[in-house]
């Protein structure tokens, strides 16, 4: 009988595309003193994330559910049962409810948020994605981690050109400004929050890496919204950035 080596070896992540997940790591710091945490999801939505014991919707072996059971009514100290699978085990999920001894973790958890999104398209594509195309390509995949990497697979390797063409035909009614529509607009609610935030820490000389820690993101998302904001500007660099928002009085 054929068996993968990803049942006995873990999976070498790829370290080009990580994404730190940090809702997930949150939700997970609260499973102390928990007999189980069942992590419970269709294929593709990223729950070999974590070391567990992987497919487990693939065991039909009584004795092998009893063993499971008998260790989770007998806990060992320092040892937290991690089950990852399709369909609900047979367990007795419902006892383990009721005394407060089971975490789970389903799709609601596993979905990609949009900051993580942001972080994933930082590690594909060359440049920033419109707020529009980014809303569509959420709704879209459901914020499914397997659905959004094979959309970044697909842009990966484009054109510059044809890949703003492809982000934009995501949003139908997308028409594209001129020049001077984009200088009359109304600057204010053309920069979100974030943004506003990154270029005042800018301003102050910050590095990337110094933003990201106080703003509590990854630096590839600094570099996401520093190049949206460039592009909002027409600037290449932060400093020039810097000098047209203070000259429009966005900072």
């Amino acid at each position: 009988m054929q068996i993968l080596n990803t049942k006995f070896h873990i999976p070498a992540p790829d370290q080009g595309t990580l994404v730190q997940r940090q809702s997930l790591v949150k939700f997970m710091s609260d499973a102390d003193g928990k007999g189980l945490v069942l992590i419970q999801a269709p294929a593709g939505f990223g729950k070999t994330t974590f070391l567990v014991l992987d497919d487990f919707h693939l065991i039909s072996e009584r004795l092998i559910h009893d063993g499971i059971n008998f260790l989770i009514d007998h806990p060992i100290d320092n040892l937290l049962i991690i089950i990852a699978t399709r369909n609900a085990p047979p367990l007795g999920l419902a006892r383990l409810r009721i005394s407060g001894r089971l975490k789970e973790i389903d799709e609601t958890q596993l979905r990609f948020s949009r900051e993580e999104t942001i972080d994933l398209i930082a590690c594909f594509l060359p440049g920033p994605m419109t707020n529009e195309a980014l809303d569509i390509l959420t709704q879209q995949t459901e914020s499914w981690v397997a659905a959004l990497k094979l959309a970044m697979l697909s842009f990966q390797g484009l054109p510059p050109l044809l890949l703003y063409a492809m982000q934009n035909s995501l949003n139908p009614s997308h028409k594209p400004l001129s020049s001077r529509q984009v200088r009359v607009q109304n600057f204010e609610e053309d920069f979100n929050a974030r943004e506003l935030d990154i270029l005042k820490l800018f301003q102050q000389g910050v590095s990337n890496k110094e933003a990201a820690n106080t703003l509590n993101l990854s630096v590839n998302t600094v570099r996401w919204y520093a190049s949206r904001l460039f592009a909002k500007l027409s600037v290449k660099r932060r400093g020039q950035a810097v000098t047209e928002a203070v000259r429009l009085g966005l900072i």
